[in-house]
């Protein structure tokens, strides 16, 4: 795959979407960073100079609680920030990012696979262009197509020895 559109329709294929999803537009940086000094600096830190996306998202905790996170995507790494002191929490270079998952059913729920370290579930209604933008974004720094599972059910590790598995079903 080449292209952003590419990867989104591989998603869009493979997951189902509400009505009032089907159309939405790709922005990118919804949080215009170019404008948060303190975000700038971080990733200046590590030599990354383009967002290609960036927003508010949900990341579920070890202790199965939600956390607002600014989840921004570089053309190197993901980047987990604390939105109110923007701290950086973690990097993932996109070298530790093994896959990503999600589940066909219309949720918003995606997941990182990061083998060396923990995974990393997180929710956010603009989880298609999340996915595509580091699949692009990944794709041009690795030279391969990052996988992209879709299953109702998979295991994730929320520390070095425990895991954990989600199970999606459809409820009418």
């Amino acid at each position: 795959m080449s292209s952003p559109a590419a990867f989104r329709d591989v998603i869009l294929g493979e997951k189902e979407r509400r009505k009032s999803s089907v159309d939405k537009t790709f922005w990118g940086d919804h949080l215009n960073t170019s404008s948060i000094s303190a975000v700038l600096r971080t990733l200046a830190k590590y030599g990354d100079t383009k967002v290609a996306f960036a927003d508010i998202v949900l990341k579920i905790n070890k202790r199965n609680k939600m956390q607002q996170r600014i989840l921004i995507a570089t053309e190197s790494a993901i980047y987990n920030i604390e939105p109110h002191s923007y701290k950086m929490k973690r990097r993932i270079p996109y070298e530790l990012l093994g896959m990503i998952s999600m589940s066909p059913l219309p949720d918003n729920f995606f997941l990182f696979h990061v083998p060396d370290e923990y995974d990393y579930l997180m929710v956010s209604g603009k989880k298609v262009e999340i996915v595509t933008r580091i699949a692009d974004e990944w794709e041009k720094k690795m030279g391969k197509t990052l996988k992209i599972q879709f299953a109702a059910c998979f295991s994730y590790r929320i520390d070095p020895d425990t895991t954990r598995e989600i199970q999606f079903t459809r409820v009418d």
